[in-house]
Parts: structure tokens; sequence; C-alpha cells
């Protein structure tokens, strides 16, 4: 899991947005519930508790109808990455990607550096790294 000091996180620029959310739909977020709530998806991402402001706010969203334009753009990603060279995708990783897709930052916006740091320093290897075991070549006498 991302250390939070050490990446530049989009959720923190969400922050200033639930003024927004606010006066849209009165209804004020606590920053608190807000920052438990990321706090909590961070440390266990499949078992996480929703602060009860959070799940009405989640609530409100759902009752808005998406446009049949968002609903396309949906189905063409998902057209894009469940092609044929991605056929043996898992659905957990087809709505990651789908995630990442649609609500993601841009790729000339996101700096994968200290996420790669962070990967090497949990004693992963780089792809070069001689440590790493290389496969054989099987000659099948060919």
């Amino acid at each position: 899991y991302w250390n939070t000091e050490e990446v530049a996180v989009p959720w923190r620029t969400a922050e200033g947005q639930l003024v927004a959310f606010g006066q849209i739909f009165n209804y004020e977020i606590n920053i608190n519930d807000y920052r438990d709530f990321i706090e909590n998806v961070l440390k266990d991402s499949k078992n996480y508790t929703i602060p009860c402001s959070i799940k009405k706010a989640r609530d409100i969203i759902k009752t808005i109808a998406i446009s049949s334009a968002e609903a396309e753009r949906g189905f063409s990603l998902m057209d894009i990455i469940c092609s044929e060279g991605r056929s043996l995708l898992t659905v957990s990783n087809i709505s990651n990607l789908l995630t990442i897709s649609l609500i993601g930052l841009p790729v000339q916006e996101w700096d994968p550096v200290p996420i790669v740091k962070k990967w090497l320093r949990a004693h992963h290897h780089t792809a070069d790294d001689a440590r790493v075991k290389h496969k054989k070549n099987c000659n099948l006498g060919r």
C-alpha cells in the first residue's frame, strides 16, 4: 500500500472539493470522516468501514442519473480494456483498470517514481537484476 507521505495523492485534492459537494447537494461531509475513510481503505482495501457522513454522501451521489454519453464512454473503455490481447484478465483487474481509466490521473500527470522506489524497498527486484532466476531455454530438438 502507498505511504501517503511519499506520494502526492489525488484524494488530497478531493478534500478541497468537499466544500463544493456541500454547496451543490446541501450536505456537508466531515473532513475527518473523509480522512478516516481514506485511511481505512489504505489499511485494508477489502474490508474497511465507511463513516456515516460518507455513506450518506455516497447515497446522494447514487441518486444522480448518468448521461448516456458517460455510459457510452464506460462501455468504450471496457471494449478497449477487454480486447483479445487481454482476454485472460480477471474481473477484479478489469474493474481496477476501468476505475483508473475513468477517474484516475492522466498519465502525463502521474509520477511513478515514488511508487517504484517503495516497491523496490519492499525487497522486490528490478527486471534486469542479476539475482533474478532466469528461465532456461528448452531446446526441444529443433
